[in-house]
């Protein structure tokens, strides 16, 4: 049972505490065999046969299989996104406050990349993030930038947004 909290927090699924249902739902559905291993021979008084009988129950557990069944399945990640400022949009001023949405799916961090060229990371290049903004300061010399949110994930897989342009202040 500890095993099987441990991976549904994991992905995002409540605490499991009554299991029976769930062990009935999953014994009588076509994950049967995958979940448990079925024991079809043998006695106790009762005769075992397919699927749930009195002598063996639902038979012995997979162990991966039946957590992985128990737990539910992980959400897919999503990636954070630029909200604010508004993309093609000219800043006011030295210092620009970049807002996103969260990502979700084992997000560990974001970084924010504000280049003079699209996917460049200079003059700013910061992170690891846990938030959703960041403040950075600018050139004004009404050059145009790029800024990509790069969203970092358990396991170290990433992704990166689309690349919003803005035109500095003069």
């Amino acid at each position: 049972m500890a095993l099987i909290n441990q991976q549904s927090v994991a992905n995002s699924n409540g605490l499991l505490g009554f299991i029976n249902p769930s062990l009935y739902s999953i014994g009588a559905g076509s994950s049967y065999a995958t979940d448990f291993h079925d024991i079809t021979s043998g006695s106790n008084g009762y005769s075992a046969t397919r699927g749930y009988d009195l002598a063996t129950g639902w038979g012995s557990p997979n162990g991966s299989g039946l957590i992985n069944a128990l737990a539910g399945s992980s959400p897919s990640p999503t990636a954070g996104a630029i909200t604010s400022p508004t993309n093609g949009s000219t800043l006011t001023g030295a210092s620009t406050t970049f807002t996103w949405t969260a990502g979700s799916g084992g997000v560990t961090g974001y970084y924010l990349h504000v280049g003079t060229t699209p996917g460049a990371a200079d003059p700013v290049n910061i992170g690891p993030l846990t938030g959703t903004s960041a403040t950075v300061s600018l050139p004004t010399n009404g050059a145009t930038i790029y800024v990509q949110l790069q969203t970092a994930f358990t396991g170290g897989s990433s992704v990166y947004s689309s690349i919003n342009n803005y035109t500095e202040a003069p």
